[in-house]
């Protein structure tokens, strides 16, 4: 129901800042409380008191801020959505919405900011939901990365605090079903339960105010500049599958995160007006979702190896013969032997590749390299391809061709080595080969779901849309030669005109591309296609600048952006066949009605042109891509459009040749931390305590550290599983800045441990890496020595064993983490007290000080034996030093 509407209007002035916010109101919608025209929007940059807008922000009757979607992103008149809009961030004002898809950067909308004491509240808008409950990849606070922990709190520099943070943020995922922040109703009187913002994927964020009185250094540190926007990398929005038979169209619990291109366009594709799920035909969008999942080859990665430097290391082959390498020439040499056995030299010419991984092999060889038996990739044989070719002005091979590497990972050449031969290595590669699906989508925008932003998702994943001949809309992956879907036979053609291609001064020579760049922080960037040498000479592609035209015309530059293709090699292969296409033969056809109406639906043909200047009746036939039919009534006649597709599309398609590599990533900065970023906790072991003692069964977890410089206190997490899924972090007790410990029977359990240090002020550094334990085990070893004072107490002033106080005994046990405990015993060889008259045994962490008093005995004139060890949990002991008192003589 709806909620009371606020009228009129507001300005709000926060103290101390020059930020105003003015809000003007709009009719209240319902849904399940009309947000009644009221928006705080977002914080000011000085935050230096709790009484920052308390007065002004108290009275702006909270009580009415219901906030639902729909008025938060009201329709407003359609825009062009583009996916860089999601990296914005904004004072909310009545708008469009904002949508998303694939993975994307998402900036957030300000729906509501205040201050409770040193509290800052901001609740942050991203994009329409639902989206995953694990969605959120990357962090990002004033664009530099951050880490934020299972429970929200931010554990980068400098808003990491000992035993918390500075920054806390929470995140809800959209679905509908999202209850009011508790952390709002509980801190504003005015924030209730009915304050539920559902359906919107969004962000609480908490930054604890450090007083810039109490703390004016950590205050300029974190808010000088103001509160900045938090953005997120993440998998944005759940999409319905009809592979999936446990997904149901109507149903979003049941859809799951994709990029597949077909299965976000058919999304968006059924939010337009008019059409109903009976409309589609589910069982083609199906296999055309498979076609876009096809992994395909991309352009090869970086060399591995390309001649140059002499590779490490040789290895003979104990095979009859002698081979030899020489890593100056490269040159393989063997002198020849008896018999018919091979000497073959191996060679480990890389240590680079992965196992598992597909490489592309090729290297070519001068002399006697017709004497090459085979390449072997770690275990595999690459299947070897030789091809003549001239180096030098001398006769070649190269020899190429593609394995998956093994374990063991280096390459072996083995050569006929019966007779001598000798052969150089002139130049190879060694190159990972890649692949990746084929379609993909991502980004988003505002706005409504127009026809426009539909052919937009269709043209970045290189699809169309058709009817089938149900009248079904289904959905397809192109090709660059698609299939025939039926004949224009010369005979049914009344009248031809054809175009070759748009005049050569007109057409387009030059073509940029442009994608969705990940590897530029998610804005729509170039791909770098247009590479020259030092000789000048053009590197790019041949399909991405027409040099020989270029030479009798001029330059003419298109650009070809697919907003929302995710891949640089995605958008090459679209663009490559874009350009082609754009310099294409066209024409029109005039056909009869009845024999357009066959061409209904259909985007390629096959198409039968009069062969002139052969005989009569001679055809050649071209595969065409044609558009519907217009038909004139009049006439009874249809025109038909063509365009003839190129023949450098009809070939295999070629990514080492037709691509280039992506654009360098450009990295999020991080924050600099005052101190280093230590080294990951060195290692990990479980103990038990011994019977008996104030810690008498209890089990531990240890951990031994090494501390960065000017380290000043420790604070180590650490995480178990349930399953294959960690568990939340959780603190541990440290002792000093080298060692810590935590109570808890762990023992054959997989726990990860993290460790950072703070300086005096308590600044602190990343964490480590982590230390990864796949199943803790219990440590027995024998402690080391501890170390022992033993002093006397008391006077004997005279003869025949008087009496004394006793001893005092002081023990460091050992750094160790096996020891549990320091045992003393005392006993004497005769008297009275021979034999052991004292034991006591006391519970010790690494390096810790006990002190033990053993008391007096009467042993007469037997000298006293006092010994102290430390044990593990089973009581292995270590050497035990001895301490004698021998009693003054008679």
């Amino acid at each position: 129901m709806g909620g009371p509407a606020v009228k009129g209007w507001f300005k709000v002035w926060l103290y101390g800042t020059t930020s105003v916010v003015a809000i003007t109101p709009t009719a209240a919608h319902a849904d399940p409380v009309s947000i009644g025209g009221v928006v705080l929007g977002i914080l000011a940059p000085s935050l230096a008191a709790s009484t920052v807008a308390s007065g002004i922000v108290g009275g702006l009757l909270l009580g009415a801020l219901g906030i639902a979607a729909n008025l938060l992103f009201a329709p407003k008149p359609p825009k062009t959505p583009t996916p860089d809009t999601l990296k914005n961030s904004f004072e909310l004002e009545e708008g469009p919405g904002v949508f998303a898809f694939g993975r994307v950067r998402a900036g957030w909308k300000i729906a509501f900011g205040r201050t409770d004491g040193y509290l800052i509240y901001q609740l942050g808008l991203h994009y329409f939901g639902p989206t995953g409950a694990s969605a959120v990849e990357t962090w990002i606070y004033d664009d530099r990365e951050i880490v934020v922990e299972a429970n929200g709190a931010v554990s980068s520099p400098p808003w990491t605090k000992y035993n918390g943070s500075w920054m806390t943020l929470k995140t809800k995922i959209g679905d509908g079903s999202e209850n009011a922040w508790p952390e709002l109703v509980a801190a504003f009187d005015g924030w209730t339960t009915n304050h539920r913002v559902r359906g919107i994927v969004q962000t609480l964020a908490i930054f604890e105010n450090p007083g810039f009185s109490e703390n004016p250094t950590k205050f300029n540190r974190l808010y000088s500049q103001g509160i900045k926007a938090v953005e997120r990398i993440e998998r944005a929005g759940l999409f319905y599958d009809p592979r999936d038979p446990a997904q149901h169209m109507n149903n979003p619990a049941t859809w799951t995160w994709t990029m597949n291109a077909v299965l976000i366009a058919l999304h968006f594709r059924r939010k337009r007006p008019g059409v109903v799920n009976a409309d589609f035909d589910f069982a083609l969008i199906g296999a055309a979702a498979d076609a876009a999942d096809a992994l395909v080859e991309t352009r090869a990665g970086e060399n591995v190896w390309l001649g140059g430097a002499a590779p490490d290391g040789i290895v003979d082959d104990p095979g009859g013969g002698t081979g030899a390498y020489n890593p100056t020439t490269r040159t393989f040499s063997c002198t020849g032997s008896g018999g018919t056995s091979s000497a073959r030299p191996l060679f480990r010419w890389i240590d680079a590749v992965e196992p598992g991984t597909r490489y592309l092999v090729g290297f070519t060889f001068t002399g006697d390299a017709d004497r090459l038996n085979s390449i072997v990739l770690g275990d595999e044989t690459v299947p070897l391809t030789a091809t003549p070719v001239t180096v030098g002005g001398q006769p070649a091979i190269q020899y190429t061709g593609e394995v998956v590497a093994t374990d063991n990972d280096f390459i072996r050449f083995t050569w006929d080595g019966r007779s001598a031969f000798s052969a150089t290595a002139t130049s190879g590669y060694v190159r990972e080969k890649r692949f990746e699906p084929r379609a993909r989508l991502s980004g988003g925008g505002q706005g409504q779901i127009t026809t426009d932003f539909i052919q937009a998702l269709y043209r970045s994943g290189g699809l169309e849309e058709y009817r089938t001949a149900q009248n079904k809309i289904a959905i397809r992956v192109v090709d660059d030669y698609p299939a025939a879907e039926g004949v224009i036979r010369a005979n049914r053609i009344k009248r031809m005109r054809v175009n070759k291609g748009l005049e050569s001064v007109d057409r387009p020579n030059v073509f940029q591309v442009e994608f969705y760049s990940a590897e530029r922080q998610y804005v729509v960037s170039r791909v770098p296609l247009h590479g020259i040498n030092q000789a000048g000479a053009y590197t790019g592609p041949d399909w991405a600048r027409f040099e020989s035209e270029i030479a009798l015309t001029e330059e003419r530059e298109e650009t070809l952006s697919y907003e929302f293709c995710p891949s640089a090699y995605q958008a090459q292969r679209l663009a490559r066949r874009e350009a082609y296409m754009m310099r294409a033969d066209t024409g029109t056809l005039v056909l009869s009605m009845f024999t357009a109406l066959a061409l209904w639906g259909k985007r390629t043909v096959d198409i039968e042109f009069p062969d002139f200047g052969a005989g009569d009746g001679d055809v050649v036939t071209k595969r065409c891509k044609i558009d519907a039919p217009r038909v004139d009534d009049e006439t009874g006649e249809a025109e038909v459009a063509f365009a003839i597709i190129p023949d450098a599309l009809t070939g295999d398609y070629l990514p080492n040749t037709y691509e280039r590599a992506a654009p360098p990533v450009l990295p999020l900065e991080s924050y600099e931390a005052v101190l280093d970023t230590p080294d990951p906790p060195n290692f990990a072991v479980g103990i038990k305590y011994l019977p008996g003692g104030a810690r008498a069964g209890r089990n531990e977890v240890r951990f031994r550290m090494t501390p960065v410089t000017d380290a000043h206190r420790a604070e180590i997490n650490m995480r178990t599983y349930t399953g294959a899924l960690p568990d939340l972090w959780q603190g541990a007790n440290e002792r000093g800045l080298a060692m810590a410990w935590k109570a808890g029977d762990f023992e054959g359990q997989k726990l990860d441990a993290r460790l950072r240090y703070f300086d005096e002020d308590l600044e602190g550094s990343y964490f480590s890496d982590l230390l990864e334990v796949g199943s803790l085990s219990r440590t027995n070893n024998a402690p080391g020595v501890p170390f022992v004072v033993v002093t006397p107490e008391g006077e004997n002033t005279g003869g025949g064993g008087e009496p004394l106080d006793g001893w005092t005994v002081d023990a460091t046990a050992p750094t160790g983490l096996s020891v549990v405990a320091i045992r003393v015993t005392a006993s004497s060889s005769g008297g009275p007290g021979t034999g052991e008259f004292f034991r006591e045994t006391v519970d010790v962490f690494p390096d810790e000080n006990v002190t033990i008093t053993v008391p007096w005995a009467d042993t007469g004139l037997n000298p006293v034996v006092i010994e102290v060890s430390a044990l593990s949990s089973d009581e292995t002991a270590s050497s035990a030093p001895a301490y004698t008192w021998t009693p003054p003589g008679p």
